[in-house]
């Protein structure tokens, strides 16, 4: 069983960067641009990362940028919940925890993303 990564910035610092080195056709299958805001209160865990999934070879890098198809902003502990596998991204959406800014679909592509970090059952 793989270990669960304790923070967003092990996920989008490490992991993400070696699964799109690893495996940068399938990032490129799921395409867009993603502007990711995870915000936390209480420690330094949160951040901004910009996955890009349109160029070759794709990228996962700590910023923000203008042309992203997707921004998604979220509380730290609430990313980690959909980590976790005890809550999906779709599930956060609608519960008003996750904020949107692009269409449903893309957030349901990247949903279907983050299984490349969720641990093994």
């Amino acid at each position: 069983m793989a270990v669960t990564p304790q923070d967003a910035a092990t996920i989008f610092d490490i992991i993400i960067p070696e699964h799109l080195a690893q495996f940068p056709d399938k990032a490129n299958e799921l395409g867009g641009v993603y502007q990711l805001n995870i915000h936390d209160d209480y420690s330094q865990s949160g951040g901004e990362w910009t996955l890009d999934c349109v160029s070759y070879p794709p990228t996962c890098l700590r910023g923000t940028v203008d042309h992203a198809n997707c921004t998604i902003a979220i509380n730290h502990e609430d990313f980690m919940n959909i980590i976790r596998n005890r809550d999906d991204a779709m599930q956060e959406y609608f519960l008003g925890k996750l904020r949107l800014f692009g269409s449903d679909g893309e957030l349901a592509r990247f949903n279907d993303f983050l299984n490349i970090v969720r641990p093994e059952s």
